[in-house]
């Protein structure tokens, strides 16, 4: 497993909605605001937000490492037992955790939602 890549595809996915959020809380410190900037960026945001943070993040990832850890849980057999016990406890945990992360990006979205509305 490339879990690296996993990590990687996790912190590009994270950066992406932080930009954009980031930018529109940047922009609300400006001396001279404008209301209708400041909204299109908050329209901009939420929607990249949910889209990275919730979709992405558990179709790319959470789905696709567990996934592959049942796939070799009930393909056992096809693999070498060192290749077996070298790769189920670390896929298993990254799956996890992966899952944990997804419990919060819902439990943080469900708290911006409720900001913006």
């Amino acid at each position: 497993m490339n879990m690296w890549l996993i990590g990687i595809f996790v912190l590009f996915i994270h950066d992406v909605s932080d930009c954009v959020l980031i930018l529109g809380r940047a922009y609300r410190d400006y001396k001279h605001l404008n209301k209708i900037v400041i909204k299109t960026i908050y329209l901009l945001g939420g929607p990249a937000w949910v889209i990275c943070r919730i979709f992405l993040l558990s179709y790319c990832c959470v789905y696709s490492s567990l996934s592959s850890a049942y796939y070799l849980v009930m393909e056992k057999e096809t693999f070498s037992p060192t290749i077996y016990n070298l790769i189920l406890v670390p896929g298993l945990f990254m799956g996890f955790m992966l899952s944990a992360l997804q419990v919060l990006q819902v439990f943080w979205t469900y708290y911006i939602i409720k900001a913006f509305l």
